[in-house]
């Protein structure tokens, strides 16, 4: 989850008020936030926060701003879409760019002089909302540039790696793009993003001097913001309208708090693309729900009254519509995470408190159990332990990438329909890509490496009613320079043996695998699962350089053939 870095002093002056340490940690569950440590010298605080749907609240404006609906019900509204200003700063789109990085926003800001604690909190956002939100760059990079040396209109293009050069941010001679990617470190580490193109983006001013080379690295002349700077240009380029606007409205907005002027900046394409060929930005996003009345109070569990709904909404940044028994919520266009009407509920219910809510007794009496597949998972964790294997426990949404590009061969996986974070992206079909997640993160640590998980896989099947099938899955993976089949066959067997099982391999083929070196896992000729040594070009997409083998057992299919001892509760 989100860890921020905040002062506690730039919190108070963005809320309007003195707030104690305690009262704080109150206040942060408006933002599902907790305070995870204080450093009284440097007044600097961090906040986890405990969801990633709210990308607007991973910064100190934007907690502040969500506490100041709270403090100050009164505070002034936003108008940066209610207020007709005509833009005066453009930006042309040349048709070169359409298959490279084909959008660019970007807004003007007015009359804020940067100071330290402003540019820290400026570069952290920009960070965060890249890496997490913007994939790691992939989706959307930002851009921040002292406005008083750039000359609009701009021209955002693409050229030959060779075309042209500049100084880099970081860099003291000029490079060209080629070299930059080859060389600079910020061009070595995003350079991925634009391989096997031809030709790569640029940002120019009407004087031809480089602004940016998205998503890589700003030029060291017009794209270095120094503490003193009072205007700014601020911009992102990427593929989908909306994550890239919701980010550039973030940064918007988070500038507004601290007392600037927004300007509009207008985009105009050579090209024909899916949103208009005329945009501006900031641009407005819809972020709304309708529903009845009435489902406010079936899912509290008390009879509430449109003034109180009203109240409480309202006091979290929501504006209100009621039309007979529906009402309407809507935010502003810092936020797009409305993707269902108990989104606007859980808000209403956050701005009220859980704790203002009665406790009541359950009415219906239950007897709990452990269920057989629980039980079952638990005997093979302490007998694969015996083996001297450490367990994981990884997360069950994954990448896109991780689970298809970098691990193929697995069974296709469930996709998640409204991302919010492309790290988030899918359901894991397999415990595979988390082991080796995790052993690309472990090359320095001693070997060898023993590592294993027991947990649910999900698999698209079109044929099941619910469209998936879900599963536990063990898996075992071993690294060391002189891993192989043979020595993880000897842990098949022994746990095979503690089932009280019999099983044989079959040669079988995968993209996952070595070519001849894996095999079925069959028991009374059904395939349980699969064991082999990693291929090398999978261990090369997760830049692991030490050879690994991995099997994978279905659990719950296993499940009927143990006897009652391994599945019974103890």
């Amino acid at each position: 989850m989100p860890t921020i870095a905040l002062h506690h002093h730039d919190l108070e002056q963005l809320t309007g008020r003195k707030i104690e340490l305690d009262q704080l940690a109150e206040l942060l569950e408006l933002v599902k936030g907790e305070l995870k440590s204080t450093a009284p010298d440097s007044d600097e605080l961090r906040v986890e926060l405990n969801d990633t749907n709210r990308p607007d609240l991973w910064c100190v404006e934007g907690i502040a701003r969500q506490l100041r609906f709270k403090l100050n019900p009164q505070d002034t509204p936003y108008n940066f879409f209610s207020k007709k200003t005509e833009a005066t700063h453009h930006v042309q789109v040349e048709a070169s760019v359409r298959e490279v990085r084909p959008l660019i926003g970007g807004f003007i800001v007015k009359g804020v002089k940067v100071n330290e604690p402003l540019l820290l909190q400026l570069i952290q956002t920009q960070e965060k909302l890249c890496e997490n939100y913007g994939q790691k760059r992939r989706s959307f990079a930002i851009g921040v540039y002292p406005l008083k040396d750039i000359v609009f209109p701009l021209r955002y293009s693409a050229v030959a790696p060779d075309e042209l050069t500049f100084v880099p941010l970081g860099a003291e001679e000029e490079m060209s793009l080629r070299k930059i990617l080859s060389e600079h470190p910020k061009g070595k580490e995003y350079a991925h993003l634009l391989e096997g193109l031809s030709r790569y983006p640029i940002i120019r001013d009407s004087t031809g001097g480089v602004l940016s080379f998205p998503p890589i690295i700003n030029s060291k002349h017009l794209g270095e913001v120094s503490c003193g700077d009072s205007d700014l240009f601020v911009e992102a380029t990427g593929f989908s309208l909306e994550p890239l606007a919701l980010a550039l409205n973030i940064l918007a907005y988070n500038l507004a708090d601290r007392g600037a002027e927004i300007l509009p900046v207008s985009v105009s394409y050579d090209f024909e693309c899916s949103w208009s060929q005329q945009l501006n930005f900031p641009y407005k996003l819809d972020n709304s729900v309708r529903l009845p009345l009435e489902e406010f109070s079936r899912l509290s569990g008390e009879k509430l009254s449109t003034e109180d709904i009203t109240k409480h909404l309202n006091a979290y940044g929501c504006s209100i519509a009621v039309s007979g028994n529906e009402i309407c919520v809507s935010t502003e266009s810092y936020r797009l995470d409305y993707l269902h009407p108990v989104d606007a509920i859980e808000d209403y219910l956050i701005s009220r408190g859980y704790s203002s809510f009665e406790v009541e007794a359950p009415k219906d009496f239950t007897v709990g159990a452990v269920s057989p597949i629980t039980t079952f998972s638990d005997y093979v964790r302490r007998t694969v332990a015996g083996f001297s294997f450490e367990e994981v426990i990884s997360n069950v949404l994954m990448s896109k990438e991780e689970v298809t590009t970098k691990t193929p061969g697995l069974e296709p996986s469930v996709e998640i329909e409204n991302v919010m974070i492309e790290t988030y992206a899918v359901v894991r079909s397999s415990l595979i890509p988390g082991l080796l997640k995790l052993e690309a993160a472990s090359q320095k640590a001693l070997y060898p490496h023993r590592v294993f998980e027991v947990g649910e896989v999900v698999s698209f099947n079109p044929e099941n009613t619910l469209g998936c099938d879900t599963w536990t899955a063990c898996t075992l993976l071993l690294s060391h320079a002189e891993s192989n089949f043979s020595e993880l066959h000897g842990y098949l067997d022994h746990l095979i043996y503690h089932l009280d099982l019999e099983y044989e391999l079959q040669p079988a083929q995968s993209e996952l695998f070595m070519q001849g070196r894996a095999g079925k896992i069959l028991i009374a000729g059904k395939s349980y699962g699969m064991i082999g040594e990693l291929a090398p070009q999978v261990l090369d997409n997760w830049g692991i350089r030490t050879p690994c083998a991995a099997f994978e057992l279905n659990l719950t299919a296993l499940l009927p053939l143990c006897t009652n001892e391994k599945t019974d509760q103890p």
